[in-house]
C-alpha cells in the first residue's frame, strides 16, 4: 500500500509528526519527509524524532510498531551518515536512548558508512554520560575491525589510553590478533544492512569425508566434569540466535587427522543423529580464522532473522568462546587465546541430519588439543 499524497505535518512538532506517521499505511512518506529534515541540516529533529518513537516501546522492550520502527531507524542511520557538527551532538545525546542493541546498531552504522577521520571525532571532547561512553567502546571494535588504520590513528590511540570507566570490551587489546582480520561485516545503508553468510552447509556429493558410507569406528573417549560456566561459554557466541550443542570430551588414544570424523560421529550428537562416516557428513581441518569467524559471524550478524549484536561484542565473544573451546579460565587474558589458538587444531564440520535445518544457517566448530585426545565442539544451526 501506498499513502500517495499524504503529507507531513507543518512545523517542528515532533508529537505531531509522530501521531501522523502512525496513521501511515506505508512510511516512505516519512522517510521523504526525514531526508529533507537532514539535507536541511536539522538533525536536532531527526533526534526528538527518535526520542519520541522509544516513547512508545513496550515496557519489556519489545518492537515497536512496525511504522515508528521504520522511522525510529531511519532517523538514526541518517544521523549516523552525517556523524559530525549538530549530528554528532545527537547521536551523543541519543546514546542514553534506547537499548544496548541500539547503541551496537548505532555504532555499526556510523562505522560501515564513515571514513575513518570523520568517524573518530566521536571520541571528541568528555563522554557526557555511562551510555556515551559505551557507543565509544562499541565504536572503537567496529572501526577496528573495518579499518586497518585504526589501530594507529591518533585520535582513537590517545582515547585507548585514557582513563575510562570499566567495560567487558576493555578485555580485547586495540590490535588485531591474526585470526581475526578480514572480518564478516555487516555493510549498512539507509536502506538497511547487508553481509555475506558464511556458514554451512557445506556437505554435498563432491566435498565430505568419503564418497561412499560406511559405519563409523566407535572411539572411545571419557567425559569430561560438567562446567555449566564452560558450556555457557562454549554456546554463548550462537545464542540466542541458534540452537546449539555442546561436548567436551577426553579420547582414550590421541587422534590422528584420519580419526575426526569417526571421533565426531562418537559422541553421540544430537547434530550428527542417524549420520555415518560418508557423503551426509563434511568436516575439514581449517585455520583459527576459519573457526573464529564462525562464531564472529553468528554473534555480530544473528541468523536468518536475527540483526545479532554488532562487531564489537562479536569480537568479544568469538575470542571468548574460542578460549572455551580450547579449556582456557573464563579470567584468562586474550593474549592467552592467542598463544593456545596457534598450538591447537581446529575443525569445521555439518551433516545432512535432521538437526540441521540445512538452509544457509549449518555451523559446528571443533577444537583438538595439542595432546590431540581432548576434543571441544559445538554444533549449531539456525531454527527460525
Amino acid at each position: 500500500m501506498d499513502d500517495g499524497g499524504a503529507a507531513p505535518p507543518h512545523g517542528d512538532d515532533v508529537g505531531e509528526f509522530v501521531a501522523w506517521v502512525l496513521t501511515l499505511r506505508s512510511w516512505s512518506a516519512a522517510w521523504d519527509a526525514l531526508r529533507k529534515r537532514s539535507d536541511a541540516g536539522d538533525f536536532a529533529f531527526l533526534g526528538d524524532v527518535v526520542v519520541e518513537a522509544e516513547r512508545h516501546r513496550p515496557s519489556d522492550g519489545g518492537y515497536l510498531p512496525s511504522n515508528l520502527g521504520s522511522i525510529h531507524d531511519f532517523a538514526r542511520a541518517l544521523l549516523a551518515k552525517s556523524p559530525t557538527g549538530s549530528a554528532a551532538v545527537e547521536l551523543t545525546r541519543l546514546a542514553s536512548v534506547g537499548s544496548d542493541a541500539a547503541l551496537a546498531l548505532q555504532a555499526s552504522h556510523v562505522a560501515s558508512q564513515q571514513a575513518l577521520d570523520t568517524a573518530v571525532q566521536l571520541f571528541v571532547g568528555p563522554a557526557e554520560n555511562a551510555a556515551v561512553h559505551r557507543l565509544r567502546e562499541l565504536l572503537a571494535q567496529e572501526l577496528l575491525l573495518r579499518n586497518p588504520e585504526a589501530a594507529s590513528d591518533p585520535v582513537l590511540t590517545a582515547w585507548w589510553a585514557s582513563d575510562r570507566p570499566a567495560d567487558p570490551l576493555q578485555w580485547l587489546p586495540p590490535v588485531l590478533a591474526d585470526f581475526e582480520h578480514d572480518a564478516v561485516l555487516q555493510k549498512y545503508d539507509l536502506g538497511g544492512g547487508s553481509c555475506a553468510i558464511p556458514f554451512g552447509p557445506y556437505c554435498d556429493a563432491t566435498d565430505n569425508v568419503s564418497a561412499t558410507e560406511r559405519p563409523h569406528r566407535a572411539l572411545a573417549w571419557q567425559p569430561q566434569p560438567e562446567d555449566p560456566v564452560r558450556t555457557a561459554r562454549l554456546a554463548a557466541p550462537f545464542d540466542p540466535f541458534w540452537k546449539s550443542e555442546t561436548r567436551t570430551v577426553r579420547f582414550d588414544t590421541p587422534l590422528g587427522p584420519d580419526d575426526v570424523a569417526d571421533a565426531l560421529l562418537s559422541l553421540g550428537l544430537d547434530a550428527l543423529a542417524g549420520i555415518e562416516h560418508g557423503p551426509r557428513m563434511w568436516c575439514a581441518q581449517l585455520t583459527p580464522h576459519d573457526v573464529w569467524e564462525q562464531m564472529f559471524a553468528a554473534t555480530a550478524n544473528g541468523g536468518a532473522y536475527g540483526s545479532g549484536d554488532g562487531a564489537g561484542i562479536a569480537r568479544l565473544a568469538a575470542a571468548q568462546g574460542m578460549a572455551a573451546l580450547m579449556g582456557l579460565p573464563a579470567d584468562g587474558s586474550f593474549e592467552d587465546v592467542v598463544a593456545a589458538a596457534d598450538a591447537s587444531t581446529w575443525y569445521r564440520f555439518d551433516a545432512q541430519s535432521d538437526w540441521y535445518e540445512q538452509v544457509a544457517w549449518d555451523s559446528g566448530v571443533a577444537c583438538l588439543a595439542p595432546d590431540r585426545r581432548q576434543l571441544a565442539v559445538v554444533a549449531a544451526t539456525d531454527t527460525d
